[in-house]
């Protein structure tokens, strides 16, 4: 803890040869916006892709979640 505020957690290593993606999403509706970040990482932790954008539309918080998958699939 650090300054009264936990440390986030840390990326652990996934088995040999699969990759580990982080999504997240969040909805605007007063804009309509929603924002997509990710990361998306090797099995040594090496990062692979990045991404942070927006879009203006209006989702479901599952389906901006999921939109935020293909994202880093594509």
């Amino acid at each position: 803890m650090i300054g009264g505020l936990s440390e986030a957690p840390r990326c652990q290593p996934t088995l040999s040869q699969l990759f580990k993606c982080n999504v997240n999403a969040s909805i605007f509706v007063d804009e309509p916006t929603v924002r997509v970040g990710l990361v998306l990482r090797d099995s040594r932790g090496v990062l692979i892709k990045g991404l942070s954008t927006f879009y203006k539309v209006t989702f479901s918080p599952r389906l901006a979640e999921a939109f935020a998958i293909r994202e880093a699939l594509s």
